[in-house]
């Protein structure tokens, strides 16, 4: 199931590497998006960093300039990644780029997230 909700939504393919941005409060998604990410990917690599303060604070450079080097970055933090300028500037160097800002595990499994959009 979330296999095709990352194969089919996001366009993983076998050759990219995928980035994973999360942060200590939502570390659970993390590790539930990886192991999906990994059957469907080349490498995956997890950044976990201190919770931001607020929707809109820059990440660490560190996990700015990973997320232009990834093909894909997903990103299930507690705040928002989605109007940074490490975002832009991935989305500008080519990155995939799919925040989900204070995502939980049931909004995960959800029948939002389960539907088949191609029905």
């Amino acid at each position: 199931m979330l296999e095709r909700i990352f194969r089919e939504t996001i366009g993983i393919k076998k050759e990219e590497e995928v980035l994973i941005v999360s942060d200590y409060n939502s570390f659970e998604m993390d590790e539930i998006i990886r192991k999906t990410v990994e059957k469907l990917s080349r490498e995956v690599v997890s950044i976990i960093m201190k919770p931001r303060e607020r929707d809109g604070e820059e990440p660490p450079g560190v996990i700015a300039e990973s997320m232009r080097a990834a093909d894909v970055v997903i990103a299930p933090t507690s705040k928002s990644l989605t109007h940074t300028e490490a975002r832009k500037r991935a989305c500008r160097a080519g990155t995939r780029v799919v925040t989900m800002p204070g995502i939980t595990k049931s909004m995960l499994f959800s029948d939002a997230m389960t539907a088949d959009y191609r029905e």
